[in-house]
């Protein structure tokens, strides 16, 4: 019994690390948000649709991220992301997040040129760890952690 609540436990504590991990691997690949001008809002250039443009590094918060996102892409094509499709179906509970971690999906969304329209690649946003990998390293710990008590 008491195992079977500490592997509950582990999993619980594999799929959050996985979930942050994830969003870790999001928040690397279109930025850091680190700039020399931390707290100042950046003016970006737009394109002709009046939809700015730039690198993420160059804004302090998200809500000043400009509506296309330097970001590389799948085959290392170097384009824009919309915020929008970053921000895309995001859990509105904590319930919501818990069952998105589990289900360990890859999406895939397309990576523009600066003009918002023109797709000229993808860019995956993928899970750090599979699921079968999170449980198999929470058994594994588990189980040492039992041969350490003997």
């Amino acid at each position: 019994m008491r195992l079977k609540s500490l592997l509950k436990q582990s999993s619980f504590i594999a799929f959050a690390l996985v979930g942050l991990l994830m969003g870790i691997s999001v928040y690397a690949a279109v930025g850091d948000g680190n700039s020399a001008d931390k707290g100042k809002t950046k003016e970006f250039p737009k394109n002709v649709y009046d939809e700015k443009y730039g690198s993420s590094a160059d804004v302090s918060s998200f809500k000043d991220w400009p509506e296309l996102v330097l970001a590389t892409g799948v085959d290392n094509i170097v384009g824009y992301v919309r915020k929008s499709d970053l921000d895309e179906n995001m859990p509105k509970s904590p319930a919501e997040a818990l069952a998105k971690q589990a289900k360990q999906e890859k999406r895939v969304i397309n990576l523009y040129e600066s003009d918002g329209k023109t797709v000229i690649g993808k860019f995956e946003i993928t899970p750090a760890i599979s699921d079968n990998e999170a449980q198999q390293k929470a058994e594994e710990r588990i189980k040492e952690r039992f041969q350490d008590k003997k």
